[in-house]
């Protein structure tokens, strides 16, 4: 079963190395560095997913203000996945 949970700054390091499965370069330092920044944004929530207690995906989602809509939207801007763990999902 996959568990969400809010990301913390110890999962970073996975975060990166599942950030470098989709072509995203970004090292632990840079990761960390981005966390930190989003985690005291309200409009940001980055997610991580586990199987087991083991990291296996991460998302970003954040609020879209917009002239053209009433309120406030979600909208995902990033994800990451172990693609070796696809018969998991």
């Amino acid at each position: 079963m996959i568990h969400c949970r809010r990301a913390t700054i110890q999962d970073s390091e996975v975060m990166s190395q599942l950030s470098h499965q989709l072509g995203y370069i970004s090292t632990t330092e840079e990761i960390m560095g981005r966390l930190t920044r989003l985690s005291s944004l309200t409009d940001h929530y980055v997610c991580v997913a586990e199987i087991n207690s083991e990291v296996v995906g991460w998302g970003h989602v954040q609020g879209m203000h917009s002239i053209e809509s009433p309120s406030c939207r979600d909208w995902w801007t990033g994800c990451g996945w172990d693609s070796s763990r696809d018969g998991d999902w």
